[in-house]
């Protein structure tokens, strides 16, 4: 058994810092290539988009199952990387005002950001492994922590079981808000982000997970769930079946919002995602459905009802993988209630990227996002690099 390595008291120290949400690419990064020997391409198809392979690398806490690298693969403790990227983008932005039939204001503005990110990932010791990822934004001047976790890994003999606890993403390891194949954010929540202690594990074909998590609204002090539990009231389910290169995955949310009436505070915010990745040669096909409910009473008729559809199609370019395009479409129904009106949103995304070489990207990407009541309809259009070491 190794000695656990220095690093995992640095990560463990930096569990606290994990109180602001931020973005985590450090799964398109190179630094398990580097320190592996291993070409990216057996664990993504067009970075940061994982192969099957990939995905069992994840959810085997970062260990290969072939014995062939798991001998090499012992040697190394957490592979660190620095993560440097930059941006520039023009957007064209129509205000249409209901006030005022057939007034438009049209306006063009242009932005440039900058962010430094630095990860950390693997195992300290055997069947222990750790992951951290954090980026200073230099438009807001902000470090924020998006994921600082310790799993125990194979709990129950061949990773039936693992523990993880800290501040980690839910989600499908093909559909994953940090491991989007556009910059574009989702409109669709397809990740949930988690702080609590999660029971997760692997059987056969299957993969599933169940947690508990701190509620996103805080309850009172004479609140029992807060008392006992500390706000950790939220419950999630996922559980996802995988052949070959297929998968299909779904979660469910149970966010009790700190409520005040017991015979409702089960679904006080019920959030129901299902998805699938079907594949054909180089072209990745990604289509899901999410439900998200939510239900301030005591008044009657308060339901805030969201429901979105996503498709996502990507596709590897070239003999030598260099080149990659990936288009996203999203539509998003609110149902009106009491207090708002029905109103439909949509997002379209199409972008282009060119890997050099591991760790260095170049990216161009148009989107266009609007609504159906008189909101801005926003086309953008961006160019992004990305270096990483």
């Amino acid at each position: 058994m190794r000695r656990p390595h220095p690093l995992a008291g640095l990560l463990l120290s930096l569990l606290p810092l994990a109180a602001v949400p931020g973005r985590d690419d450090a799964d398109a990064l190179p630094m398990f290539s580097r320190a592996s020997s291993v070409a990216c391409a057996r664990c993504h198809t067009a970075a940061p988009r994982l192969t099957a392979y990939g995905m069992e690398f994840l959810q085997a806490g970062f260990q290969p199952r072939d014995s062939s690298l798991a001998t090499m693969w012992s040697a190394h403790g957490p592979a660190v990387s620095l993560d440097a990227s930059s941006s520039y983008s023009i957007a064209k932005e129509d205000i249409r005002r209901p006030s005022v039939p057939g007034a438009q204001r049209e306006a063009q503005g242009k932005g440039a950001w900058g962010e430094l990110a630095i990860h950390a990932a693997g195992t300290v010791r055997r069947n222990v492994s750790v992951r951290y990822g954090g980026a200073y934004d230099a438009a807001t001047r902000v470090f924020a922590t998006e994921q600082a976790y310790v799993q125990s890994d194979d709990v129950a003999r061949s990773g039936a079981l693992n523990v993880r606890a800290g501040r980690f993403e839910v989600e499908a390891p093909y559909l994953s808000d940090s491991r989007r194949p556009t910059a574009k954010p989702y409109l669709s929540p397809v990740s949930l982000d988690a702080e609590g202690l999660e029971l997760n594990g692997e059987r056969s074909a299957w993969t599933w997970a169940v947690g508990r998590a701190e509620s996103r609204r805080r309850a009172s002090g004479d609140d029992p769930a807060e008392r006992f539990l500390g706000g950790f009231e939220d419950t999630y389910l996922a559980i996802m079946r995988g052949t070959g290169t297929e998968r299909i995955a779904g979660r469910m949310l149970f966010d009790h919002q700190a409520s005040n009436l017991r015979e409702h505070a089960w679904l006080q915010h019920l959030q129901a995602v299902g998805s699938a990745l079907l594949t054909a040669g180089p072209l990745t096909l990604v289509p899901a459905y999410v439900f998200d409910r939510f239900d301030d009473r005591p008044e009657a008729g308060m339901h805030e009802r969201h429901q979105y559809g996503l498709i996502e199609v990507s596709c590897v370019l070239g003999t030598r993988r260099r080149w990659d395009i990936a288009a996203r479409g999203e539509h998003e129904y609110v149902t009106a209630n009491a207090l708002t009106r029905e109103m439909d949103r949509n997002l379209e995304v199409l972008s282009l990227g060119y890997s050099s070489h591991p760790g260095l990207r170049l990216e161009v990407e148009g989107s266009n996002a609007g609504n159906n009541v008189g909101g801005p309809a926003v086309r953008r259009v961006g160019l992004s690099v990305r270096v990483g070491v």
